[in-house]
């Protein structure tokens, strides 16, 4: 989505907790892509779950392991209507959603902010991606701007449907990945992951 915003404000009114996309998932039909990994949920309108919820599945192990993983309050940029963030502010999480685009209604308040802006601002929180569009730099903005020491990305790897080569560059380069959940599920046909990376440390100028 366009991250053209330069004012960070609040959008969006919250709703009461539950977890309805996992609800809607469970229901679902789930299938073997035939490589011999476990079965998928599989939905022709899935692109439409997703506008509406996330393109990542939030499922309560995932959401668990995160609350306990994660050493600090979270930034989310590209948070789109919040999802994510509610599920884990209703386990206690200080999340703060932002995102470019103001949206009607969503999931709990989002902040209306630049990425690159929010990721500068928030170096004392654990900065978050979920499924970063890949038509645009937001993500490798929003990581070269940030200087915080931790990063929690939900997506495809390189060469798929998120993000771009200069994020996975920087993210290939500068942060070394220290932790991911088991048994994280994904749409029939998606590779997301969940992944905690710690920055690496600066390397030391050589004595002369």
């Amino acid at each position: 989505m366009p991250d053209t915003a330069t004012s960070c404000r609040s959008a969006s009114p919250p709703l009461p907790g539950r977890n309805p996309y996992w609800e809607l998932v469970e229901r679902l039909p789930w299938e073997s892509d035939g490589d011999g990994s476990p079965p998928q949920p599989y939905a022709r309108d899935r692109r439409t779950h997703c506008a509406h919820y996330s393109w990542a599945i939030p499922t309560p192990s995932t959401l668990r392991w995160i609350r306990q993983a994660v050493s600090r309050p979270v930034l989310e940029v590209g948070a789109g209507g919040g999802y994510w963030a509610r599920q884990l502010q209703q386990l206690g999480m200080d999340v703060l959603p932002t995102d470019a685009v103001a949206r009607i209604g969503g999931w709990t308040p989002v902040r209306l902010c630049d990425a690159e802006q929010a990721a500068a601002t928030h170096p004392n929180r654990t900065l978050m991606l979920c499924w970063p569009p890949s038509v645009n730099e937001m993500a490798a903005r929003a990581l070269t701007a940030y200087r915080g020491p931790e990063v929690l990305y939900i997506g495809e790897p390189a060469g798929n449907s998120c993000a771009t080569d200069a994020f996975f560059t920087t993210l290939d380069r500068q942060w070394t990945p220290v932790a991911h959940p088991t048994g994280h599920i994904n749409w029939w046909g998606t590779h997301d992951t969940v992944t905690l990376y710690h920055r690496r440390p600066s390397p030391r100028p050589e004595a002369r």
